[in-house]
């Protein structure tokens, strides 16, 4: 089976009301994983944190207005491969899709 990085961005704090969303989000994520045959390894980062260097220049460019003005509705934000696939609720169809095209983590040993 091959593994697939994602990289999950979230508001700070991610409490309260917006929980539920960011749950549902992270679990879709595996479902569809396992559904397709990938193990997901997933790497949660906060929009403040990728701004401030978790995430290379070149995907913060790509995604600068969503990372600056993170507002509720575009959480969360899913990134595989180095492309931002989704900022919100995901499309469960476009998330598979970017799923099943992603280039699998090379092991330590390949």
């Amino acid at each position: 089976m091959n593994t697939v990085g994602v990289i999950f961005v979230k508001e700070g704090s991610c409490q309260g009301w917006l929980k539920p969303t960011v749950d549902a989000v992270r679990s879709m994520i595996h479902e569809i994983g396992a559904e397709v045959g990938v193990q997901i390894l997933l790497k949660e980062i906060t929009a403040q944190d990728a701004i401030n260097g978790a995430l290379p220049a070149s995907i913060v460019a790509q995604g600068w207005e969503y990372f600056s003005r993170m507002s509720y509705g575009m959480i969360p934000g899913i990134i595989i491969n180095g492309r931002i696939i989704s900022v919100g609720q995901p499309n469960r169809n476009t998330l598979k899709e970017a799923l099943l095209n992603a280039s699998p983590i090379k092991s330590a040993n390949g």
